[in-house]
């Protein structure tokens, strides 16, 4: 297979890790979007229970909120988690799924990372040669060797006898 092998094996892994990140940009996207659909709801149902000088959430008003869903196929209905009456409407803390969308975007961050990975960390890559440099396997190295040679210019030779 030779290098060329070696280059179709790191762009071949390297599709992998961008097809992952577009999953995972999608994930951010939609979980962006059930954030900002719970926090409408989360405020419909709040403002049922305010008090003068703020005014309350009419308790027959219609609310709605989906549920999370795949992407669905054209035609297809979404699925509703709540639909009603203000005054009946369960609450929905938005910080449940505003803990989903951090992770979520912590992984479509390390995602965008890996997509260059199999480049960046084979050997002649930029990261691969700050392991070289800077890694703790490295540095251990460096500290023995410098402690045996320092104990070695310690020595002094005794003459044979």
């Amino acid at each position: 297979m030779g290098l060329r092998g070696h280059m179709r094996l790191k762009n071949a892994m390297c599709q992998e890790f961008v097809e992952e990140h577009t999953r995972a940009c999608d994930e951010v996207n939609e979980l962006t979007q059930l954030f900002n659909e719970a926090c409408w709801y989360n405020f419909e149902t709040t403002c049922r229970q305010w008090e003068q000088p703020w005014y309350k959430s009419w308790g027959g008003s219609y609310v709605q909120m989906l549920a999370r869903r795949p992407i669905q196929r054209r035609g297809a209905r979404p699925r509703v988690w709540y639909a009603g009456p203000v005054s009946d409407a369960p609450p929905l803390p938005p910080v449940i799924i505003y803990r989903e969308l951090l992770e979520a975007r912590k992984y479509r961050d390390f995602m965008a990372e890996q997509m260059h990975a199999p480049h960046t960390y084979a050997p002649g890559g930029r990261e691969y040669e700050k392991l070289l440099r800077e890694s703790v396997g490295v540095k251990e190295y460096d500290r023995l060797y410098m402690q045996r040679r320092a104990e070695s210019s310690k020595m002094t030779l005794r003459p044979r006898k």
